[in-house]
């Protein structure tokens, strides 16, 4: 599966800060120093995830869209969904971090609540009255949510197939086996595990 790193969570630490609430980010980075004659080395290949999730799905149209265009900008097209043409690098960030959760199998109520939480963030930096909700801010419901995780798997149908069919064939079997050939097994899936271990089996 994907490499970890916890206390501190250093592999998902920004290598410069995009917006100032992560300023402190980029000195948790400088604490590592390489020793003398060697190198430290962070490579990173754009949009890979996105990348890996349409090879896998065989998602042909998508696969054919990113070898005429290599250097397209996924996570553009998708700002565009919410933001229009003329987005900040900022909301970029942030449907950025959406794109990954939806790969990853998040649902509409969190997407609400976290859709709602950036257009209020974005609104008290343009305000320094009491905001109110619906007015100065959208408040996104569950189905405005919903509609957006539609309008998102639209443009890559087979990717929430290929989803589907892994969780399918994960609680039929109890195990699954990734593209290196590593095993993950689920003992037990009840109607209280099944939830989260539908989660676990989209991340392998």
């Amino acid at each position: 599966g994907r490499m970890r790193a916890e206390n501190p969570p250093v592999l998902t630490m920004p290598r410069k800060a995009e917006i100032e609430e992560h300023a402190w980010k980029r000195y948790m980075k400088e604490i590592f120093v390489a020793d003398p004659g060697t190198l430290l080395l962070q490579l990173d290949r754009k949009q890979s995830e996105v990348r890996c999730v349409v090879f896998l799905a065989k998602d042909e149209a998508f696969i054919k869209q990113l070898k005429e265009n290599p250097r397209s900008d996924i996570h553009g097209e998708f700002t565009k969904m919410l933001y229009g043409t003329d987005y900040t690098k900022e909301q970029r960030v942030w449907v950025k971090m959406i794109v990954f959760g939806l790969i990853y199998n998040r649902e509409a109520p969190s997407l609400a609540r976290q859709l709602t939480a950036i257009g209020r963030s974005e609104a008290k930096k343009k305000s320094a009255n009491s905001l109110i909700p619906g007015k100065d801010y959208k408040v996104w419901s569950i189905r405005d949510a919903q509609n957006f995780i539609n309008a998102f798997f639209e443009k890559m149908p087979p990717v929430l197939t290929w989803k589907k069919a892994n969780v399918a064939l994960g609680l039929k079997q109890g195990y699954l086996i990734n593209y290196f050939g590593l095993w993950r097994r689920w003992g037990i899936i009840n109607r209280m595990t099944q939830h989260h271990s539908e989660n676990e089996m989209v991340n392998y």
